[in-house]
């Protein structure tokens, strides 16, 4: 079965392969991985590129970058590997322009709460081994005291 979230990637994976100037519009933006693996596909540079473009030129003010995994592995393996995809994910961002000071990150590693599509444990799904990237307009204290009003 696919949960909400799941058919949310789904329809903005279509979108961005439709109508690529439509994809900056959508948040959360998704970063999938292989398994076990932090290393971030060519195929995303567009996905990267629309949430630098979109921080140019809106108000956004943070970036909370989140890592995951499916449930396949140890989950003290998968909180780590979680965390090397958000900031595999958040280099990126940096590289792309964005400072590194209004991007936040921080893994949920298997968190079947947070799951896109719903898995036993011992599972390897593709769509629950990614980064969401979440854009915030709110004006409140950030990471490493970057004056963000």
């Amino acid at each position: 079965m696919i949960s909400p979230m799941g058919m949310l990637v789904r329809l903005s994976t279509l979108l961005l392969l439709l109508v690529p100037s439509m994809a900056a519009a959508l948040s959360p933006w998704m970063v999938f991985f292989d398994q076990g693996s932090a290393r971030i596909h060519t195929q995303f540079n567009v996905t990267l590129d629309h949430v630098a473009a979109w921080h140019r030129n809106t108000d956004i003010r943070m970036f909370r970058v989140t890592g995951f995994t499916d449930t396949s592995g140890p989950t003290e393996a998968n909180m780590r590997l979680a965390l090397q995809r958000a900031e595999a994910v958040k280099a990126a961002m940096v590289d792309r322009g964005i400072p590194r000071g209004v991007i936040q990150a921080e893994a949920k590693g298997e968190a079947t709460d947070r799951l896109l599509v719903e898995t036993g444990d011992g599972v390897a799904h593709r769509e629950n081994r990614r980064v969401e990237i979440i854009a915030e307009r709110m004006c409140r204290p950030p990471p490493e005291n970057v004056p963000v009003c």
